[in-house]
């Protein structure tokens, strides 16, 4: 299934995870994100300090996130996401899925052109899906 975000919806997210981040209750409303990053980084064999080298952070912020006493930055949050090839949204228990999201700049498209525009890239995913890695339109 293609999920489309515009650059519009990111912008809104970003300020929404700011200000529930800057909130003091913000790292019990997001509860899991800690099991969340060490079963990823668990799955690939990484030590917190590997992890911590791939995002720029130290180690001591990695076991911090894990435990629940510190949530990252937005911009180390997507770090996180683009990293591990996993949405924010599952991150941050917002949905359990997992596939990170096509995002496609749709500012001055009609909805029939975002329409269209989601038909052709559902059906070059599913070509992906199907065929070998050498797809061009």
């Amino acid at each position: 299934m293609f999920l489309l975000e515009t650059i519009c919806d990111q912008n809104a997210r970003e300020i929404q995870y700011n200000t529930l981040k800057t909130r003091k209750e913000g790292i019990g409303l997001i509860p899991h994100f800690g099991e969340k990053l060490k079963n990823l980084r668990l799955e690939r064999g990484l030590s917190q300090t590997e992890t911590g080298a791939l995002l720029g952070v130290d180690r001591s912020t990695i076991s911090q996130y894990e435990l629940g006493g510190r949530l990252p930055s937005y911009d180390i949050l997507i770090k996180i996401a683009n990293t591990f090839h996993v949405s924010a949204d599952y991150l941050l228990g917002i949905g359990d899925y997992k596939d990170q999201k096509l995002v496609i700049d749709t500012r001055g498209l009609s909805e029939n052109q975002v329409s269209s525009l989601a038909k052709i890239v559902n059906a070059v995913i599913g070509e992906m899906k199907r065929g070998p890695d050498d797809i061009f339109l």
